[in-house]
């Protein structure tokens, strides 16, 4: 009895380990391969549990307002690559009204731009790691936007440095029970 106890006891404290956290501007997400990533100055994070969106795993809001920054993931189709899976968003986004739509390889990464109602601008980072891929995104007004741009490449640097090493033999997939967490 006391044995069955004590496997209760580790079990709660490795799923209270693995669990997504947010604490202060440091978020981890062992599930999503994600060791660290630390949230740019002058942003605040949503907490977890209050995001309601699948596969988004971080929101965080500019102090001064009118910007968000969002970290999405998704599982990636075998062969996909980053910038297949930005090129496969522009028809989206033009139904949705969005205009300028512009798609750029940027090293390991490929940047997608557009603009709505000529008061909002989105710029959103496609990163693929194994067979999960990160979409980042700076949502801001344009007036902000420039000047935001900078905390984004240092949220997906964030990212791309801490995102775990994908284990030798697995292809990067995420076997088991992590499948069904990181969305």
């Amino acid at each position: 009895m006391g044995a069955l106890i004590a496997i209760g006891a580790l079990a709660i404290a490795l799923v209270a380990v693995a669990a997504p956290t947010l604490n202060g501007r440091v978020y981890r997400n062992d599930d999503c391969r994600i060791t660290q990533l630390d949230l740019p100055r002058n942003w605040e994070g949503v907490p977890p549990a209050q995001i309601g969106y699948p596969h988004v795993l971080v929101v965080a809001l500019h102090h001064d307002g009118g910007a968000r920054l969002v970290l999405a993931v998704q599982r990636a189709q075998p062969g996909a690559d980053a910038l297949t899976l930005a090129t496969s968003a522009s028809p989206v986004l033009l139904r949705q009204g969005w205009t300028e739509i512009s798609v750029t390889p940027d090293g390991e990464q490929v940047r997608l731009e557009a603009k709505i109602d000529g008061a909002r601008l989105v710029r959103q980072l496609y990163i693929v790691h194994g067979d999960l891929a990160y979409v980042v995104t700076l949502l801001a007004t344009a007036d902000r936007a420039e000047r935001l741009h900078r905390d984004l490449d240092i949220f997906a640097r964030s990212l791309r440095d801490h995102l775990a090493p994908i284990a030798f033999g697995d292809g990067g997939a995420v076997l088991g029970d992590n499948a069904e967490r990181c969305k």
